[in-house]
């Protein structure tokens, strides 16, 4: 059985998830030797959507993590594009996985059909560790957001890197 002393890093991926697809905006990866926290852009444009996609959407960015769809048009220079987070959590695999630490930690759903889908090795945290809503009850409430999260800040909004 795995052990989560087998955990090479703690991934986590924040983004928009419809009926039809998962629209990755943040990625977070955080362990021993590497700490990583990018965001990436869908090229998605909320009103070419379908209406209930656009409900969604708009729901996840109040309610869920403060995300947009897209970032601002300054920030999007450079961004990797969305369809490539694949590729990344490969890239970043390899660099920081080990013979006696095979395995991320994850705790998203999206995530965690993305790492099967694509073969990563994996430990779902979910069934070992507290909700990271818990966990910000205990402590009075969210502590902070990283810079990706452009709603104002609210006690209830979750973060990839968090």
């Amino acid at each position: 059985m795995e052990s989560l002393n087998q955990i090479c890093a703690v991934v986590d991926v924040q983004g928009f998830a419809t009926k039809s697809h998962f629209y990755p905006r943040e990625l977070s990866v955080i362990g021993k030797n590497i700490e990583v926290n990018m965001e990436f852009d869908t090229r998605q444009n909320a009103k070419y959507l379908p209406y209930a996609e656009q409900k969604t959407i708009h729901y996840q960015t109040q309610k869920i993590h403060g995300l947009t769809l897209r970032p601002s048009y300054e920030a999007r220079a450079g961004l990797k594009h969305a369809n490539r987070l694949r590729r990344v959590l490969w890239r970043i695999y390899k660099s920081v996985v080990t013979e006696d630490k095979p395995y991320f930690g994850c705790k998203n759903q999206q995530l965690a059909e993305i790492l099967e889908e694509e073969g990563i090795p994996f430990i779902d945290l979910d069934s070992v560790a507290p909700r990271l809503r818990d966990l910000d009850k205990l402590n009075g409430g969210c502590a902070w957001l990283c810079k990706y999260h452009t709603v104002t800040w609210a006690p209830h909004l979750t973060c990839a890197e968090r």
